[in-house]
């Protein structure tokens, strides 16, 4: 795993021209709005587990234009990792954030634009970034982003106080409240052993703004066990 880091290293890096490769028609009609419900476009099967406020949202980022626009904005990748570790790449039409590979032949997952432009996650993740994941058993985009703020004060923290962060003692001060159909998942600072005051905001309008990370065959040892 690489260490993370804070360097705004010019996400230009990341191929662009890469982007527009997937097999997914892009949808012709832009959204007015970051909250708008595209409702006439019918769900997918198969996802009935999962809330229909996550599956009525669909990204605007269906076009290689605004990837490459948003690529060549923000910092994406961390500084010690290698160009070709991952791509970005536009969702199609009807794909929703909560969606597996289905008809996709690349390995990726959904990242929400907000985790870079707000939260300055980067990529590829490192070992406790991963930990947690994995210890709640979730995908990126299934981590609200409040979650994430949690989780990334908490890596600075450790930062600052020369520590290694440890997944283990980061969930010892914070429960989640799964809900059934599943949402993004929240973290809740623990009663009298809460570590960090809550994030004072609560992001409203990210639920369009997800785009797929590819994985690239150079980069498949940061993301598999084995690889």
């Amino acid at each position: 795993m690489s260490s993370s880091s804070l360097s705004d290293k010019s996400a230009s890096r990341i191929h662009s021209d890469r982007v527009g490769t997937s097999s997914a028609q892009p949808s012709s009609n832009g959204t007015s709005s970051d909250e708008e419900s595209l409702s006439n476009i019918p769900l997918r099967s198969g996802y009935e587990w999962v809330d229909s406020i996550v599956r009525e949202y669909f990204s605007k980022y269906k076009w290689s234009s605004s990837i490459r626009r948003f690529a060549e904005a923000y910092a994406i990748l961390d500084e010690d990792s290698p160009d070709e570790v991952v791509s970005l790449d536009r969702v199609g039409r009807v794909d929703n954030a909560c969606h597996g590979r289905e008809g996709y032949s690349d390995e990726f997952f959904y990242m929400y634009v907000v985790l870079f432009t707000n939260l300055h996650v980067r990529l590829p993740f490192d070992e406790f970034t991963v930990g947690v994941l994995r210890i709640l058993n979730v995908a990126p985009s299934q981590l609200h982003p409040n979650a994430w703020a949690a989780l990334q004060a908490f890596r600075f923290l450790c930062r600052i106080l020369g520590l290694k962060p440890s997944p283990a003692v980061f969930l010892h001060h914070y429960s989640t409240r799964p809900k059934e159909p599943v949402r993004w998942l929240s973290l809740f600072g623990q009663p009298r052993i809460g570590l960090l005051a809550p994030y004072s905001s609560s992001f409203k309008n990210y639920k369009n703004t997800f785009f797929r990370v590819v994985i690239n065959p150079v980069g498949r040892s940061y993301f598999f066990d084995g690889s």
